[in-house]
C-alpha cells in the first residue's frame, strides 16, 4: 500500500470535500475503507492526526463527537486548488508526527481529556550522550489531562500534576508508558488554555507568573502580538518605542528571548526580573 502523508492527506481532503456534508458525515471507519480502497495505508490514529492538522490549518472540517467520531466538511471557502496547497504545506510541516507511536499517545491522551479520565505516564530526557533515560528513575507522574496544544512545533500536554499540585505540561513526544486510569476528575473550572501557553515562553515553566512591562521598539508590535495576543496591554511610549504589559513565567527561556533581539525589547519592571536577566548577561562576559 501507498504509505505517503501528502498523498493520505490530499485524498482525505477530497473524500471529505466531495462526499460529506452536515447530513452525510463520515465515520472514522469510512474514511479508513476509502483510503485502503485507494491503496493508501491509514489506521485510526492517523485519521485523527490527520483532520486535526487540517482543522489547526484552517479548514473547515466539523467532527461530532461519539463513540465513533464523525466527519463531515463544514463551509467550502476554498476552491479545491487552495486546499491542494494548504494541504502541501500541512504535509511539510511538524505537526504530523514522523513516529508512529505518538499517533497512539495522542489518541490515548485525546480519549483521556474526552471521559476526564486520568492518565499516568513516564517521562524521559537525554544524557550527554543522546541516549533516553526516563526521568526521576522511571517515576510514573499522573495527570489530569485537559488539552493538546500544538506550541514551537511540538505537541504539550496540558493539566493538573498531582506531583506538582499545579497545572503543568509535558511533551507528547517524551511519554512513555502511557496508561489511561479508572480515576476521574472535575476540570478546573475557567482553566484557559490559551493564557496559560501565552505565559509560558517556549513551554519552559518557572515557579510562579508575574506581569512584566516591556519596552519595544515600534518595529516589533507583530512579534508581541504573535507571542502574546491581540489582547495583550500596550501602550505608546515616545515616538519609536511601546510598552507591552504581559503576564509571564520568568525563566531562562524568557530571558533568552528578549536577549536574541539585541536591545529592540527591554524590561523595565519588575525589578528582580531587571536583576536576574543582569546576572543572566554577566554569565557570559
Amino acid at each position: 500500500m501507498k504509505n505517503s502523508t501528502n498523498m493520505r492527506i490530499l485524498e482525505l481532503l477530497r473524500f471529505l470535500y466531495e462526499r460529506t456534508d452536515e447530513n452525510h458525515p463520515a465515520t472514522v471507519s469510512d474514511i479508513i475503507a476509502h483510503l485502503n480502497g485507494k491503496g493508501i495505508q491509514a489506521v485510526r490514529q492517523t485519521v485523527y492526526a490527520d483532520t486535526n492538522a487540517l482543522i489547526d490549518a484552517g479548514i473547515d472540517i466539523v467532527v461530532v463527537k461519539s463513540t465513533q467520531n464523525q466527519y463531515f466538511m463544514g463551509s467550502r471557502l476554498f476552491e479545491y486548488p487552495e486546499l491542494k496547497m494548504l494541504t502541501d504545506a500541512v504535509a511539510s510541516s511538524k505537526i504530523i508526527p514522523h513516529n508512529e507511536k505518538v499517533y497512539y499517545i495522542i489518541d490515548n491522551i485525546q480519549t483521556a481529556i474526552g471521559n476526564h479520565q486520568q492518565i499516568r505516564f513516564q517521562y524521559y530526557e537525554y544524557t550527554q550522550e543522546k541516549k533516553k533515560i526516563l526521568k526521576h528513575d522511571g517515576y510514573y507522574y499522573v495527570v489530569n489531562p485537559y488539552a493538546l496544544e500544538w506550541k514551537n512545533d511540538h505537541y504539550y500536554l496540558i493539566g493538573f500534576s498531582l506531583k506538582h499540585q499545579k497545572i503543568a505540561h509535558f511533551r507528547v513526544d517524551r511519554l512513555t508508558s502511557v496508561e489511561n486510569l479508572e480515576t476521574y476528575f472535575m476540570p478546573i473550572e475557567g482553566f484557559d488554555v490559551a493564557s496559560y501557553t501565552n505565559k509560558m515562553v517556549d513551554m519552559f515553566t518557572s515557579e510562579s507568573s508575574k506581569e512584566v512591562t516591556l519596552l519595544c521598539e515600534n518595529e516589533l508590535m507583530r512579534v508581541i502580538i504573535d507571542h502574546y495576543g491581540e489582547d495583550a496591554a500596550v501602550d505608546r511610549y515616545d515616538d519609536t518605542h511601546f510598552t507591552a504589559k504581559i503576564e509571564v513565567n520568568p525563566s531562562g527561556t524568557f530571558y533568552g528571548w528578549i536577549f536574541k533581539f539585541k536591545g529592540k525589547i527591554k524590561i523595565l519592571s519588575p525589578k528582580e526580573c531587571i536583576t536576574e536577566m543582569q546576572q543572566i548577561a554577566q554569565e557570559f562576559i
